[in-house]
């Protein structure tokens, strides 16, 4: 199965000594989940979009290490993770982040030229794909994706035949369509994403573009092996928009 749905939720900002505002956003007739950071103050604003096997309580550990933020962050669950309702699906998650968008412009007047995507694993793939669909956003983070369904799977399952993957979440031709800046991050030692399907993704996108290679970092301790040196590029990336 693609995804691999975590509903627990382990930690909470208040049980890490961080101030954030629980929201709820329908999308597709469904509640989903996350939290907000910041000042709620129309400032850049960068919505976060976890990996499979994953939910918002497990990325705290980097909006902690962003601070202090220039920006206000949003952590979102998708259909199925955390306390956001229904099943994921490849559709939904893209539903579920453009609901997000909508959400951040409608309720926060942040207009769209100021929301950031910022995708880690699966969430590069959703991110992508949101951008396509809405190319009036502000930039897109595309941290440790894979090229596309069909690679990913051809990676790790080489007897299936190409033509029973469906490629719905083609990163390479998402990136190739995107005129905002855009940021490809990926480990270099990663053994679930190749490094080189970074790589495909980054050569694939029109400028501009940026590419910042995470030496010794797999696919998930790039912020361990990254530190402040990671850090310091995306708020330096994110200063520049």
């Amino acid at each position: 199965m693609l995804f691999h749905p975590v509903r627990n939720i382990s930690l909470t900002p208040q049980m890490a000594g961080m101030e954030a505002k629980d929201v709820f956003i329908i999308s597709g007739g469904k509640k989903i989940h996350g939290w907000l950071f910041g000042m709620g103050e129309e400032r850049l604003t960068v919505i976060y979009l976890h990996g499979n096997a994953e939910n918002v309580s497990n990325m705290l550990g980097i909006v902690k290490a962003l601070e202090p933020m220039e920006f206000d962050l949003l952590l979102v669950d998708y259909r199925g993770y955390g306390r956001s309702e229904g099943e994921p699906s490849v559709d939904g998650i893209v539903e579920d982040t453009l609901a997000a968008v909508d959400w951040i412009v409608s309720q926060q007047g942040v207009p769209a030229k100021r929301i950031v995507l910022w995708g880690r694993s699966l969430g590069a793939a959703a991110a992508l794909q949101t951008a396509m669909k809405r190319p009036d956003l502000g930039g897109v983070i595309v941290e440790s994706g894979f090229a596309s369904l069909r690679k990913i799977a051809a990676y790790h399952m080489p007897w299936i035949p190409s033509f029973m993957v469906r490629d719905k979440l083609d990163s390479v031709l998402a990136i190739s369509q995107l005129n905002m800046p855009k940021l490809i991050i990926h480990g270099e030692r990663d053994q679930v994403i190749p490094y080189t399907q970074g790589v495909d993704i980054f050569q694939a996108a029109p400028s501009p573009k940026e590419f910042y290679p995470v030496a010794g970092a797999g696919h998930n301790d790039i912020k361990a092996k990254g530190g402040a040196g990671y850090i310091q590029k995306i708020k330096a990336w994110l200063a520049r928009l």
